[in-house]
């Protein structure tokens, strides 16, 4: 039977790593990232889910690099700026499961047969919408 003091003591135990993970994920959502093009004409922000948050165009990046070569600029860039996010969020994750012990249980649960795809990371494409991976045959589609 559990006695009450170790009972408290799990009790403050967990409000401690509640506070913790509290303190992290706000932390985590904190989070921004910018990066800056190969040609310095354009910088990009993100927050930290990489959606953009500002952008910063040379006045003169149209002429010197055209429609074209700024659209793939602010592309690029903000690719790069949204990577070093989910970096940064990352470490924080990382945090935050091992303050509660997650790392562990996925850790037992990575030698389960099966189950070891559930832990990996997926990362999400970066390709062109038209993009021979994003494209898919008309009845694949559903009714739209």
């Amino acid at each position: 039977m559990t006695s009450p003091e170790n009972v408290d003591e799990t009790y403050a135990h967990l409000g401690e790593m509640i506070e913790q993970v509290g303190a992290l994920q706000r932390e985590a959502l904190a989070i921004t990232a910018s990066a800056l093009s190969h040609d310095r004409l354009v910088e990009v922000w993100v927050n930290a889910t990489g959606v953009v948050i500002k952008i910063e165009i040379d006045p003169e990046a149209h002429a010197e690099v055209g429609a074209r070569g700024l659209a793939a600029a602010i592309t690029e860039t903000t690719q790069e700026a949204a990577a070093i996010a989910q970096r940064e969020v990352a470490v924080k994750t990382a945090e935050i499961r091992e303050v509660t012990g997650i790392s562990n249980i996925a850790s037992e649960l990575a030698n389960v047969p099966g189950l070891a795809d559930l832990t990996s990371s997926v990362t999400a494409s970066i390709a062109d919408p038209a993009a021979e991976e994003r494209v898919r045959p008309r009845h694949d589609r559903g009714a739209w």
